[in-house]
């Protein structure tokens, strides 16, 4: 089971769409937590972001059955030590990872809103954070949903799929 916990008003028809395309690369059942509001210690007023590993303790404090995973979705946006931002995180083979939709909107650039872009996005970082909890690494492959976005052009660039190597390492 994998469950989908919105952090923030996000549309539950957003998640709804999102649980689907999840079954489908992951083959499991997503079932949608009720929102978390997220702590205030999680911010950082001089960075004016939020810190991505305490959101993810806040999650790993929720009681949920042995063997899930938990992908938490907020529209603020995120940073980790050494790093300006990111677009998620996950702890390697944990249950708990987090995405944030705040970069992964075009309108964040000045570009106008395009609903295809922003969900393509969203699905892609998605499936790679949870990648990360099912103990994937980085993959070397551009294309593969592993591989490493350190720009939004790298998001952008690769597919929403596992490469046949990533595929293969899927311990589902």
């Amino acid at each position: 089971m994998i469950y989908l916990l919105p952090i923030g008003k996000i549309s539950q028809t957003f998640f709804n769409k999102l649980g689907k395309d999840l079954k489908n690369r992951f083959d499991k059942d997503c079932q949608i937590l009720e929102p978390l509001d997220l702590p205030g210690y999680v911010y950082t007023l001089d960075r004016e972001q939020y810190q991505a590993g305490k959101i993810l303790d806040r999650i790993s404090e929720l009681e949920l059955p042995i063997g899930c995973k938990v992908l938490g979705i907020c529209d603020v946006d995120l940073y980790s030590s050494g790093l300006n931002f990111v677009f998620g995180q996950a702890e390697m083979g944990d249950r708990d990872c987090v995405v944030s939709l705040f970069r992964l909107n075009p309108k964040f650039y000045g570009q106008k809103f395009n609903e295809q872009i922003f969900y393509s996005r969203i699905l892609k970082e998605a499936v790679h954070e949870l990648g990360h909890t099912f103990r994937l690494h980085h993959c070397p492959d551009a294309k593969c949903v592993m591989h490493f976005s350190n720009s939004l052009e790298d998001t952008d660039y690769k597919e929403n799929e596992f490469c046949e190597k990533c595929k293969g390492k899927l311990n589902l």
